[in-house]
């Protein structure tokens, strides 16, 4: 395989290229990381309407304890 002025030149030009890109998203990503203070507060209310108090739910909130238990982080 030969390597021409042109292959060089282009290789070079994609490898600037992709280290731009790359610099480009970690500089991104710094700047609007989340911190524990910006996350949203999320609260569970677990009555269910007045129109859906027929509904067993138990199962659903079995499960909903045991991932939040498990797998969610705090």
């Amino acid at each position: 395989m030969k390597l021409t002025l042109k292959k060089i030149r282009r290789t070079i030009l994609i490898i600037i290229l992709a280290l731009l890109s790359g610099g480009m998203g970690f500089w991104l990503r710094g700047s609007q990381s989340l911190t524990n203070n910006s996350l949203p507060k999320i609260s569970i209310n677990r009555t269910a309407p007045a129109d859906k108090q027929n509904l067993d739910f138990s199962l659903f909130w079995e499960v909903w304890d045991k991932l939040q238990n498990s797998y969610i982080e705090k």
